[in-house]
């Protein structure tokens, strides 16, 4: 496929029963439970897994039989999208740019996403690589932590940075991040999922400290980041 973006793009607006945030909003969600419902023997019991299932069919049930068909097609077209950000060694919130070429973020949403290439910026002026390095052979990995996540722009520029000191962020990077707005949880917890990256993602209130949902990347299981983080935990007791 030539453009996959473009394509993405044609298909989001090609939905006649809602209006183009509402379909890009959930597909996300739609992925998101999908994802979890995948890991179910990790994250939740039965219940929970029925619960999940039937928030899917319940987000399916408000479009006609031809556009549920395209669903399946916007997510092979982000994975696509992502797949080739990853061969190219870069780390980009392709969500966020996706939502913002869609003219998404109107005055009836209020949401905006931060560009990727400030995010890139500030990443830059900020990493210490000799501090990264020296946390990467103290511990293992650097753990970063995003209080307002947004759809993971800033987290991504890390990941990109990180590798530019010539460490795989998929195995040295440990992520936590949170947000207010369950439709940016989604793009985030989707994102860093696709792009292999071991991360917590809290539907949450960072101010309050109240949390609603909390969400872990299949990599976080599978490259066991779960007895890593526990390890870790330990490790700052005895400091």
């Amino acid at each position: 496929m030539d453009n996959p973006k473009k394509e993405f793009i044609d298909t989001i607006l090609s939905f006649q029963s809602h209006d183009v945030w509402t379909v890009f909003s959930d597909f996300f969600a739609v992925t998101a439970l999908e994802f979890r419902c995948s890991l179910s023997s990790f994250e939740f019991k039965r219940g929970d897994l029925e619960q999940k299932k039937a928030a899917i069919n319940q987000i399916y049930a408000k479009y006609q039989d031809k556009e549920k068909e395209l669903f399946p097609k916007l997510y092979a077209l982000l994975e696509m999208l992502i797949d080739a950000e990853i061969q190219n060694k870069h780390f980009t919130d392709i969500a966020g740019a996706i939502f913002h070429e869609l003219d998404a973020g109107n005055k009836h949403t209020g949401q905006f996403f931060t560009p990727q290439h400030l995010a890139d910026l500030t990443a830059g002026l900020c990493l210490d690589a000799e501090k990264i390095r020296a946390l990467i052979t103290q511990n293992g990995c650097v753990r970063f932590s995003e209080p307002a996540s947004g759809a993971g722009a800033m987290i991504l520029a890390w990941a990109a940075a990180i590798a530019k000191c010539g460490y795989n962020p998929q195995k040295v990077m440990f992520i936590h991040a949170t947000d207010i707005d369950i439709r940016c949880v989604n793009m985030c917890y989707v994102q860093l999922s696709l792009y292999g990256l071991p991360a917590v993602v809290m539907h949450g209130d960072t101010l309050t400290l109240k949390t609603w949902d909390t969400m872990y990347t299949p990599i976080y299981y599978f490259d066991w980041w779960n007895l890593k983080n526990e390890r870790f935990k330990e490790l700052r007791k005895n400091d």
